[in-house]
């Protein structure tokens, strides 16, 4: 979750700046840069911030539970 708040902050203030400076670097808009941005955090930050059980909790699961978790 803090993966998508990060990625729409950071992307909506690179929009707004690159929108007020004038900026197009590339010739590219400046929502697409904040698009690109918002993107990379968000994928970025959803690894980092990821939540896979680890393996003692899957060992742990009968064997139906276990098979659904590793998947």
């Amino acid at each position: 979750m803090e993966a998508i708040y990060a990625g729409m902050l950071t992307g909506a203030l690179v929009a707004a700046v690159f929108t007020f400076a004038g900026l197009t670097p590339l010739g590219i808009f400046s929502g697409v840069w904040g698009l690109i941005i918002n993107l990379f955090i968000y994928t970025a930050g959803s690894f980092a911030f990821s939540t896979a059980p680890s393996k003692d909790a899957v060992s742990s699961m009968d064997g139906q539970k276990a098979t659904q978790a590793v998947r």
